[in-house]
């Protein structure tokens, strides 16, 4: 458990965990943080569900005030308004799976996203997968997470790790007390910057199908 966050009463639990009857590909939770946009929760949710091999459960984290029940996940409310860092603590501290994967609710996951990490995560703690990202001129820009972790890296950008494609071991994110919750942005770059800086096991993918 992280030693912050408080168990989850049973009225904040409002849904149930999915099973899915594909083989999951190993012991894998998917959690989404979101605050107030259903529209796109739903988007990413279904990219979750069509993954080719699937996730033991998925946890929606609730930050904000709409009312979501979503049969397909656990659901979690947090603040309103706790911060991404917060949601995502949260969710770790509700999940049973030694494998974590993040995913924002305005993005999507490729369909062979999970196959992909549990790939990587295999001799490694923390992995990172290349992406896609639309700007708000309608331009599509690929990117890729570093090939190795160095701090000082990160130091004035994020270099290809986001709330969309790490995943890591439990064992590792408890070790570096997950996100730091007193951060509303750029908690991913600290994160890259403390698995940099206790040298933990990282693999990345540069492909993206």
């Amino acid at each position: 458990q992280l030693p912050w966050a408080a168990p989850a009463s049973a009225e904040e639990l409002l849904g149930v965990v999915w099973h899915s009857s594909r083989d999951a590909i190993a012991d894998y939770s998917c959690f989404i943080a979101t605050c107030d946009r259903p529209d796109l929760l739903d988007r990413a949710l279904a990219s979750v569900c069509r993954q080719g091999s699937a996730a033991n459960e998925i946890i929606v984290v609730n930050d904000g005030r709409t009312d979501l029940r979503i049969s397909s996940a656990t659901v979690l409310r947090t603040g309103p308004y706790a911060g991404p860092a917060a949601a995502r603590n949260a969710g770790v501290h509700a999940a049973n799976s030694e494998f974590l994967a993040f995913l924002d609710d305005d993005d999507e996951w490729t369909p062979d996203h999970i196959e992909s990490i549990s790939r990587l995560l295999t001799e490694s703690e923390v992995a990172a997968t290349a992406f896609h990202r639309h700007t708000r001129s309608g331009k599509i820009e690929f990117r890729e997470p570093p090939s190795a972790l160095r701090a000082s890296d990160w130091f004035v950008e994020n270099r290809g790790i986001q709330g969309s494609n790490l995943a890591v071991r439990r064992r590792a994110y408890l070790d570096l007390l997950g996100f730091d919750e007193l951060l509303w942005c750029g908690e991913d770059m600290d994160f890259a910057i403390r698995c940099a800086d206790r040298a933990v096991g990282y693999a990345m993918s540069a492909i993206l199908r």
